[in-house]
């Protein structure tokens, strides 16, 4: 989920990512693909299919991250459950 969410909060916290990825060692990478290649290079996957989660779940999963607090904290405001539901279809 990570890398979904840093590129949707790239707009506001750019520079924070930038030190980040320079903080992991690649300066001129964005920062989640360095979180997606190191995600890669644990064995892991960083697709939610692969942890038993149906494409039906989604909606559902969705609507009650509205509920959590670092949704509600995000950076970038996730303005309801489709923008939720968005992200959750990028990394499903």
């Amino acid at each position: 989920m990570l890398p979904h969410v840093l590129r949707h909060n790239l707009s506001v916290n750019g520079d924070r990512q930038a030190a980040l990825a320079a903080a992991m060692g690649a300066p001129n990478t964005a920062a989640a693909d360095r979180v997606q290649q190191l995600v890669a290079d644990l064995g892991r996957s960083g697709r939610l299919r692969d942890a038993d989660v149906t494409g039906e779940m989604l909606p559902t999963i969705a609507e009650e991250a509205m509920h959590d607090l670092w949704v509600k904290t995000n950076p970038r405001p996730i303005a309801g459950p489709a923008t939720a539901l968005a992200l959750l279809k990028a990394v499903w």
